[in-house]
């Protein structure tokens, strides 16, 4: 696989982001994705910690989520945890045939859902992408892991459903 190279790297602590598993992250998730956007591409780093988020994260082109490993409860590393129904990332909504998320990536952490009794529970929601690199990516409480539908070129490596309390997880 060729690699994406980036030039930089926005750290999501520098756009108010706290990772305490409290305060809501969303916000400074989104913002960071945005300013990345706006320079261009690069990589989103998300450091050791836990990330509230009270909306989907919506993964944009020529972007690359990174963080710092899964995280088990024992092990401690990067995790985005759902505050509500909802896929914890996901491509934007209007994506189709005619707008796809191309060169993007998720890699080095662990996507917590909202449990597996809800039917919006994803962990990483594609549609209408192009070259998709997910690597080690843990779902963990999800009602589905990966949901990958309209896609072309899409890697997914060294990742893992696991359903955690209510039972086992879907992965299409």
């Amino acid at each position: 696989l060729q690699a994406l190279e980036f030039i930089d790297t926005f750290n999501v602590k520098y756009f108010g982001a706290v990772g305490d598993g409290v305060t809501d992250d969303a916000p400074a998730i989104q913002q960071t994705i945005e300013a990345v956007v706006v320079n261009g591409g690069g990589c989103v780093f998300l450091p050791i910690g836990s990330y509230l988020v009270s909306t989907s994260i919506i993964l944009r082109s020529g972007v690359w989520l990174k963080g710092c490993g899964w995280s088990t409860g024992v092990v401690y590393g990067t995790r985005i945890v759902a505050g509500g129904d909802f896929p914890v990332v996901r491509t934007d909504p209007t994506n189709s045939v005619t707008k796809i998320l191309t060169s993007a990536g998720v890699e080095n952490m662990t996507l917590y859902g909202f449990g597996q009794a809800n039917l919006n529970s994803h962990g990483l929601l594609l549609n209408w992408t192009n070259r998709v690199y997910i690597y080690r990516v843990r779902c963990h409480g999800c009602r589905h892991g990966f949901d990958i539908s309209n896609s072309f070129k899409t890697w997914l490596m060294d990742s893992h459903v696991d359903g955690g309390p209510g039972g086992p997880d879907q992965c299409y």
